[in-house]
This record gives structure tokens, sequence and C-alpha cells, in this order.
């Protein structure tokens, strides 16, 4: 019995190894996991404007047929929509036969 009251003493002294050691543990988890979540988002915006800028429209303006990237349309622009393409827009939509009518998404 002696010898057992020996290594809790021993335990005890030591005890707080663990502990910190699980700390750490859980502080290089959370610091890598906050790491790759950064770099994932970094080179998510870097794919995003990369597509805004290549991604062009066509559109009347000044009696002209111009392709400009989208975040250079002005309002005022009659842009020119194909068919399968999805746009949620706030728009007047005038088609070919002449009809004007107002329309919250196309």
């Amino acid at each position: 019995m002696a010898g057992g009251g020996v290594e809790d003493e021993g335990e005890a002294d030591a005890g707080w190894i663990e502990g910190a050691a699980i700390l750490l543990s859980v502080v290089c988890v959370v610091l890598v996991t906050a790491f790759n979540d950064w770099s994932k988002e970094k080179q998510f915006r870097g794919l995003q404007s990369r597509i805004e800028q290549e991604q062009k429209f066509q559109v009347v303006r000044g009696s002209q047929v111009i392709q400009l990237p989208v975040a250079d349309i002005v309002v005022g622009d009659i842009a020119q929509v194909k068919y399968g393409r999805y746009e949620i827009v706030k728009c007047v939509f005038v088609c070919e036969c002449e009809c004007v009518c107002t329309l919250e998404f196309i």
C-alpha cells in the first residue's frame, strides 16, 4: 500500500502534463483548420473575381452592339438575352415583336 501512495503522488505532480498536451492538441487542430478555411476562401474569392471579369454580356449602347463585363452594365443598356441564359434582374423586357412588359425576374 505504501508503494501505491508514492505512484499517486508522482502522477499528481505530472498530471498537468496531460491537460497541457490535450490543450496543445486542440489549439493545433483549431489553427490548422482555420488556416485551411482561410486559404480555401482566398482561392474561392480569386476564382470568383476572375469569373466576374471574364463573363461578358452583349448590350446595345448608343446604337452599337458591344460586349461588356457584367460589372460594367449600367442603367439604360439594352441587354441581348439569349436562350438558355438565366439572369435574375429587374427590368423592362422588350421583345422583337415590339411588345413591352415589366418583369421582376427573367
